[in-house]
């Protein structure tokens, strides 16, 4: 009886299988037997990951940071300066300086 190799021949890839993309990775290749892997369980965020409603601490946390963070900056106002409004000021201030005969 042969015994197997522990790992392939020199200068051959390891783990990589059709079209050099490793085993684990490739959706081709056959799936594992046995428990799949529950997402519930994942830490990290990942793509289509449900977002369930926030428990009542997240809806505490956040009515507690609303009243102490301060206030957003207001909006710029828009100016209330018009373009003929200095020239007419103006205008008006020579006439109220000249002497009327």
């Amino acid at each position: 009886m042969a015994i197997p190799k522990a790992a392939p021949a020199v200068g051959s890839q390891v783990g990589t299988g059709a079209g050099g993309i490793p085993g684990a990775l490739d959706p081709r290749s056959p799936k594992p037997p046995g428990q799949v892997i529950d997402l519930k369980n994942v830490v990290a965020p990942y793509p289509g990951q449900p977002n369930p409603a926030p428990n009542f601490w997240d809806r505490l946390t956040d009515r507690w940071f609303g009243f102490l963070l301060p206030d957003p900056p207001a909006p710029a106002k828009p100016p209330t300066w018009t373009p003929g409004i200095a020239r007419r000021n103006r205008e008006r201030a020579r006439e109220q300086m000249m002497r009327r005969d």
